[in-house]
């Protein structure tokens, strides 16, 4: 006759007690992503700058790749498709800001006409997509969870969160806008935070101060009279009873940052400002061969030298151009140049051009010493992250601020395009590889406090998206401050009261004594009598 099995009651126990802990587990998960995963996202973009969609585009395909669905209206529609993301292409309805010529952006995007450049754009994007057949079928014939937008120079996108009532998150591709700081009540002290046109990181001085104090006050007050059509164009598309443009995009639940503290400097942000700088960045990959070969056979290192994709650089002055050649062949060091027409002039033979280089994975080779570009966010980060030092000329918008960031840290170099000569060109590299272990070590520093945080920037844009829309909306977390007037916030109106007590209180006190002073006076001459 067998014996029956014995089985340890404490291993039963346990295997019990696992079964029971792994199934809550699984319940608390299913609970926690019921409202937010596979969640349908409607995004927009308002304006043609690649710069700008590769930010609001690595924040989509974060998100995609997460298991949401989106659906993008945008001009730069993808080569093949991608599973749970659709478009609604306007690439050919709004004007490209790729490859414009020199005068034209320099016209444009002075510091005085940026911000009524980019409102302008940003309401004609508004006014193309509200009057586009395939935008309105989209929008009627889908239930969407939450709206994406880019935060510009137009508050005219956010009639499409209030049309679909949905929450609403911005992406900023740079750091914060100083015209939206009202906006979103978020005012920052001009005394110590620099504004988005500063030149400088910090001002450090009475002249600086005041400059900022006036940028602050002009961004402020322009975009006030030039966004003043967005309620007319809300209403035009969404109703004549809809609210005006500035009450619903203060309505936003939050906004994504393309910036970094440990770059940016600290600001007071509040809870629903969230950093993601660096989002679009990926794993380099391997170089071309040709490209790979020609930096390993440089003894002398290599220079990465690129203005961007927006200005068409035959087209920049000629005594810029100039500087560039003429400098370049006095160097030792191998370039590597981003140019618009392989046909330049009296090239140095030390000079490689193309219109188009693997930016991100020639700046992860060890031979590259320096990188010489006009500070666009995409490439600053790209910089960062690798460790190489930047010689900076800025164009236009918020590169002077960009590397301002850059230099304040000791990692480069900044250069103002305007008074820029061959020799002040040539100086500025040969310091820069001269001392190339100080910049370098600074370069490092800084790319080691970039890459040192608790959540990678996808992770934040998971998180975040995902907590506004279980929480529907999350309005928790903005600030007590969107309910005050500006005079209210500034306590405008506490200050004239007090002065208002303090003169009344003089006044009476005046009074008072006026009053005793004539009464001992008539009393004195009664006695006297």
């Amino acid at each position: 006759m067998g014996t029956k099995p014995r089985y340890n009651t404490a291993a039963r126990m346990n295997a019990s007690w696992c079964i029971a802990t792994v199934a809550v587990g699984l319940l608390t998960l299913g609970q926690y992503y019921h409202s937010a995963d596979g969640a349908r996202i409607l995004a927009m973009m308002p304006i043609a700058a690649k710069s700008h969609w590769n930010v609001v585009d690595s924040v989509l395909q974060t998100l995609v790749a997460r298991g949401h669905q989106v659906t993008a209206i945008t001009p730069f529609p993808k080569k093949s498709p991608i599973t749970n993301y659709t478009e609604v292409d306007m690439s050919g309805l709004v004007p490209s800001g790729v490859a414009v010529p020199w005068d034209t952006v320099m016209g444009e995007c002075s510091a005085h006409n940026n911000l009524p450049f980019l409102s302008g754009r940003h309401k004609d994007m508004c006014r193309t997509v509200y009057e586009h057949d395939e935008f309105w079928r989209v929008i009627k014939t889908n239930k969407f969870d939450l709206f994406i937008t880019e935060l510009l120079a137009s508050s005219c996108d956010a009639y499409v969160s209030y049309y679909l009532k949905i929450p609403q998150i911005v992406i900023v591709s740079s750091h914060v806008h100083t015209w939206y700081h009202h906006t979103f009540g978020s005012h920052m002290n001009p005394a110590v935070v620099s504004t988005y046109h500063a030149s400088f990181a910090v001002p450090t001085n009475f002249i600086q101060r005041m400059i900022n104090t006036y940028d602050y006050l002009y961004s402020h007050m322009v975009f006030k009279w030039v966004d003043r059509e967005s309620t007319a164009i809300g209403r035009k598309y969404f109703g004549s009873d809809a609210p005006d443009a500035d009450t619903l995009m203060k309505n936003s639940s939050l906004v994504f940052v393309n910036g970094h503290y440990t770059v940016d400097l600290t600001k007071p942000l509040l809870p629903n400002f969230v950093n993601i700088g660096g989002i679009h960045l990926v794993q380099p990959k391997p170089l071309p061969r040709d490209i790979e070969q020609y930096i390993n056979d440089s003894p002398n290192g290599v220079i990465f030298f690129t203005l961007g994709s927006v200005i068409l650089l035959e087209t920049a002055p000629a005594y810029l151009q100039k500087a560039f050649v003429e400098g370049l062949r006095e160097i030792p060091q191998r370039v590597l140049w981003k140019y618009d027409v392989p046909n330049i002039e009296n090239l140095p033979l030390n000079v490689k051009v193309g219109k188009w280089f693997p930016q991100r994975d020639i700046l992860e080779h060890k031979n590259v010493k320096l990188f010489i570009s006009h500070g666009g966010m995409s490439g600053i980060y790209e910089a960062i992250d690798s460790g190489i030092p930047v010689l900076g000329i800025p164009l236009f918008f918020d590169q002077s601020h960009n590397i301002a960031n850059i230099a304040y840290w000791g990692a480069g170099i900044m250069l103002d395009h305007r008074t820029l000569t061959k020799d002040k060109f040539v100086n500025a590299i040969k310091e820069m590889i001269t001392n190339y272990d100080k910049y370098k070590l600074k370069a490092m520093e800084l790319s080691k406090r970039f890459k040192d945080r608790p959540k990678t920037p996808k992770e934040e844009v998971i998180y975040w998206t995902e907590y506004v829309i279980k929480h529907k909306g999350a309005h928790h977390l903005k600030t007590a401050a969107l309910k005050l007037s500006w005079y209210q916030y500034f306590l405008i109106d506490i200050l004239i009261t007090f002065v208002l007590i303090v003169l009344v209180s003089l006044s009476i006190i005046i009074y008072l004594f006026k009053a005793i002073k004539n009464l001992f006076c008539n009393l004195s001459k009664q006695k006297k009598e």
